[in-house]
This record gives structure tokens, C-alpha cells and sequence, in this order.
């Protein structure tokens, strides 16, 4: 459903394609919903209404776009990529309808963090490849870090007062 900003009154339900919205106007008379999360907008309500239908229209269709992403990390910290092809947007929750290649199991995919996905021109090899070094690449580089910690302040203080240590040690007693 959609989600009323603040200089947006509500002007009751449209039913479009089946598909039943909020509709809203504004303070400029403008007359708008939101699909899938996106605002739908028309200077009149008949207006909207065919505006409605084009975007409900696109929503409904299905489409095949390949694309590569990246699951995990799994138990032991690795990625592993994943083929799968696009097919729509849900209509409820704006995630991405996905089948993933080889069981062709159906499923959905958010759009956040979309930097997770490749086009499908990606060499699925090539990237797990890369994705394997690079986890080798962080345990190494983790384990150096470790192995070579140190306690700046600790180390510091320690200094100190060894070197007060040893210059009270070489002055001559006072008394």
C-alpha cells in the first residue's frame, strides 16, 4: 500500500488492473499513488488512472535477466557466486523475482545493497576465483595483524618508565 508524505491528503481507494491504492492529491492539485514503491503521478484523476495502469502494466510483466551474486559468508567465511535470472518485481514488496540456474528454485532478491550483483556477462569462475583469493588474502592479512598487535599506550608507559628507571639508576645518590 502506499504511504502518505506530509503535504499529501488522502483521496480515497483507485482500482486499477486489480490492484486497489491509496490515492493522494497535493498542495499544487497534483493527484498521486505509489506502486512498488514508486510515486505514480497525473494532473487529473482519469489522468492517474491511465498513469496507474502503465506502471501496473509494467509490474505485471515478466522479463529474463541474468545476473550473478554473491551468497554469504557461509560457515567457514568463504562467498560463493550464485546464477540466477530476474523475472519481475514483486508487487507487495518491491524485492526482485528471481530462478536460480540449475534447480530453477524461485525466490526473491531485495534491491538494497545492490552492489552485490554482477551482469550476467560475469565469468561465474573468474569471480569465485577472485572471491576465494580475496578471503585468503583477509585471513592472512588477520592472522599478521594478530601476530604483530600491539598495545600502543602499554608500550608507551612501559618505555617510560624504563627510561626513568635507568636514569635514577645512574645519578648519584643525594644523600
Amino acid at each position: 500500500m502506499s504511504s502518505r508524505q506530509d503535504n499529501e491528503y488522502p483521496a480515497g481507494d483507485l482500482t486499477v488492473r486489480g490492484y486497489t491504492t491509496m490515492i493522494y492529491t497535493d498542495g499544487e492539485g497534483q493527484w498521486l499513488a505509489r506502486v512498488n514503491g514508486v510515486k505514480v503521478t497525473g494532473p487529473t484523476r482519469d489522468a492517474l488512472k491511465a498513469a496507474l495502469g502503465r506502471q501496473l502494466r509494467a509490474a505485471t510483466m515478466q522479463v529474463a535477466v541474468p545476473f550473478l551474486t554473491k551468497e554469504g559468508p557461509l560457515g567457514d567465511g568463504r562467498y560463493r557466486v550464485r546464477q540466477g535470472t530476474a523475472t519481475g518485481i514483486h508487487s507487495g514488496s518491491s524485492n526482485i523475482l528471481v530462478t536460480w540456474a540449475g534447480d530453477g528454485e524461485k525466490g526473491q532478491v531485495t534491491s538494497y545493497g545492490s552492489d552485490k550483483y554482477m551482469d550476467g556477462g560475469a565469468d561465474p569462475a573468474e569471480w569465485q576465483r577472485l572471491l576465494d583469493e580475496a578471503n585468503r588474502a583477509a585471513r592472512a592479512l588477520y592472522a599478521y595483524e594478530q601476530a604483530h598487535k600491539a598495545n600502543l599506550r602499554e608500550a608507551v608507559r612501559k618505555a617510560l618508565a624504563d627510561a626513568v628507571a635507568a636514569e635514577t639508576g645512574s645519578e648519584d645518590d643525594p644523600s
